[in-house]
């Protein structure tokens, strides 16, 4: 819908500016909108419609060829979308192109063809690194890796604190760009908050995703798995407590074959400055608590990481807050 709306702005005969520059007084230029050309669109497999449909849809609406490379791990969905416009009357033939595979062997060839003009991509930051480097000269919109912080101050209402801190690191088994993947706890109430975010977790029951019942599924891959298993061994190593969670277990009903993909919501507690989840993103279901003793060491645990895309802060105090958010890179 947004994109169709755009679509009805953005189409117009141009729009006429008067010359403003010495010697030009009096000239007349016409600016309109034209489109970009070929939009290669690379999206992300834990959104694997919606991220898709917020490429394509403006990239199609504005007028542009598409190319549409989904994930590996889920082309599924895109497969579904691309049927869909296939029967769309009006989109000329070649105008949108279904592109499914390995990213090791399809993408560098579709990033670095200098056919194309722009790229969207949903990703993890590696990767955007990667696609930047290959594409060259070419408009790039990319949303990619994230880190979040919650920063929880002292007069905060705890309650509701520890409930939006546990859907945000537990929803979608954290597997959100969005997630909240570290807390930063004022040194005075990480304590309570551990409790309370302790008593928030026995709802996130894990099982099979098509159970009503069901808040909590696997991983995308073993591999994910595995990647978030050493993260909590790191943190663990270097001082964290383990308050739930922290094992490779697949809950009853779940098939053989996803066995392996599920970690168990996790709450780590008194988690050390120097622990990799404090700094990199885990795309697992991790609540990570460490501690500050005030705004200037909240903001610097917060600004460590070169990973920035979300951040939430609680207290009472307005002006802090808005502080805080002015200040949060």
């Amino acid at each position: 819908d947004r994109a169709a709306e755009e679509a009805r702005n953005v189409v117009s005969t141009g729009e006429y500016r008067e010359g403003s520059t010495a010697g030009h007084e009096g000239w007349q230029a016409i600016v309109k909108h034209e489109p970009i050309g070929a939009v290669l669109c690379i999206t992300p497999y834990n959104y694997p419609l919606a991220t898709t449909a917020l490429q394509v849809a403006p990239a199609i609406a504005a007028g542009n060829s598409v190319l549409l490379k989904p994930a590996s791990k889920t082309p599924i969905s895109a497969a579904i979308l691309a049927d869909v416009i296939a029967d769309v009357d009006g989109i000329p033939d070649g105008a949108f192109n279904f592109v499914p595979g390995e990213a090791s062997e399809i993408g560098d060839v579709l990033a670095g063809d200098d056919r194309v003009n722009a790229i969207a991509m949903t990703g993890s930051s590696g990767a955007g690194k990667h696609v930047a480097r290959e594409s060259g000269m070419v408009n790039l919109h990319m949303e990619l890796g994230g880190n979040a912080p919650a920063v929880v101050f002292d007069d905060a209402d705890l309650s509701d604190v520890a409930g939006n801190c546990a859907k945000g690191s537990f929803k979608y088994a954290g597997q959100r760009c969005s997630a909240i993947s570290r807390v930063l706890a004022h040194e005075s109430v990480h304590d309570d908050l551990v409790d309370l975010i302790d008593g928030q977790m026995d709802a996130w029951q894990a099982g099979d995703l098509f159970d009503e019942d069901t808040a909590f599924g696997p991983l995308i891959s073993e591999e994910q798995a595995d990647w978030v298993e050493t993260l909590v061994e790191d943190a663990l190593e270097k001082g964290a407590d383990l308050v739930r969670g922290g094992s490779r277990r697949a809950p009853e009903g779940v098939p053989d074959e996803l066995a392996t993909q599920f970690f168990e919501p996790t709450l780590l507690a008194n988690v050390p400055h120097d622990a990799r989840i404090v700094d990199e993103e885990q795309f697992g279901p991790i609540a990570a608590i460490t501690t500050f003793e005030d705004e200037a060491e909240a903001l610097e645990i917060a600004n460590g990481s070169d990973l920035a895309l979300d951040a939430a802060v609680f207290t009472s105090d307005y002006k802090r807050a808005m502080r805080m958010a002015e200040r949060i890179d």
